[in-house]
């Protein structure tokens, strides 16, 4: 009995220290897991950081965008608005010159016609002179 006894405590020992050491192996662990979690923990509050950096960053460059966008508004309505009046100034400007054209045209009508007139005056006068000369009256002249 005194054996078995003596076997028992030494398997308690035994047994004892086996606990003993997985005891400390699992502090270890515990302890390896804990600065793991921190870590994890760090990771997680960078990576938070980092993401509302990078949110911030990108709220920013969309009011750029926004504010570009204006000015690309405003400048296409200032293009468009000169366009136009370019236009009409160029609209204006072709009538004015149909006018004078048409003016000018009408006097050179006038001037012609005057011409025309002043033509048959003078066939008229070449007709009395020749009608004058075959009558021999520029004979009674001299």
């Amino acid at each position: 009995l005194l054996m078995r006894m003596k076997s028992l405590e030494n398997e308690v020992s035994k047994r004892g220290m086996e606990i003993t050491s997985l005891q400390e192996k699992l502090a270890l662990e515990r302890e390896i897991s804990d600065d793991k979690n921190v870590r994890v923990d760090e990771l997680q509050h960078e990576f938070d950081h980092s993401c509302e950096v990078l949110h911030n960053e990108v709220a920013a460059l969309n009011m750029k965008v926004q504010d570009k966008d204006k000015i690309i508004t405003s400048l296409t309505s200032k293009i468009n608005d000169e366009r136009e009046r370019r236009a009409t100034t160029i609209k204006e400007i072709r009538a004015k010159s149909e006018q004078s054209k048409q003016g000018w045209q009408s006097e050179l009508s006038k001037a012609h016609m005057q011409l025309q007139e002043k033509r048959g005056e003078v066939e008229s006068l070449q007709l009395q002179l020749v009608n004058m000369s075959s009558k021999g009256e520029f004979d009674a002249i001299k």
